[in-house]
C-alpha cells in the first residue's frame, strides 16, 4: 500500500459560483492508493453548494476506496 498523500487546498469563497470549479478540479485527479487531505484554512465562506461539492468529493474518494482524512 502506498503512503502517498494528496492535499487539496481551497481558498476564498466556496459558493455556487466556485463549487463547480472544485468538482472539475477534483475530477482530473488520479488518486489510487493515496490518502486525501482537504485544507480549508483559507476558505472565507461556504454555502450549501460548497458543502454539496465537498460531500460529493468525499463520496468520490470513498467509492474509489481511498482514505479520507
Amino acid at each position: 500500500m502506498s503512503t502517498d498523500r494528496t492535499i487539496l487546498t481551497v481558498s476564498g469563497e466556496l459558493d455556487m459560483d466556485a463549487a463547480p470549479h472544485l468538482t472539475e478540479a477534483a475530477d482530473v485527479l488520479d488518486l489510487p492508493g493515496q490518502a486525501v487531505a482537504l485544507d480549508l484554512s483559507d476558505v472565507t465562506f461556504i454555502d450549501s453548494s460548497g458543502l454539496n461539492a465537498l460531500l460529493a468529493l468525499r463520496h468520490r474518494v470513498n467509492v474509489a476506496g481511498e482514505r479520507w482524512k
